[in-house]
């Protein structure tokens, strides 16, 4: 039991992670740019287009928008 639950759970976070976005935009000087989601730092401004998925937490500083929680079967 204890190997298949270790098993699933390896499975069921390899999932998670391989759906993670691998870059964010940032506002930077007024410019946009791209740059790689472990480039980011504290105190960085996200910006997050129509159906983006979210890269890291963090807070609302302008906008106004609705997340549409997908949830995925991890059977």
């Amino acid at each position: 039991m204890e190997e298949y639950l270790y098993s699933r759970t390896k499975k069921d976070l390899n999932i998670l992670v391989q759906a993670a976005p691998t870059t964010a935009s940032i506002i930077e000087n007024d410019i946009i740019r791209e740059i790689s989601v472990d480039d980011i730092k504290t105190g960085d401004l996200v910006v997050i287009h129509p159906g983006e998925r979210i890269p890291v937490d963090g807070l609302v500083k302008t906008g106004v928008f609705q997340v549409n929680l997908q949830f995925i079967d991890f059977k």
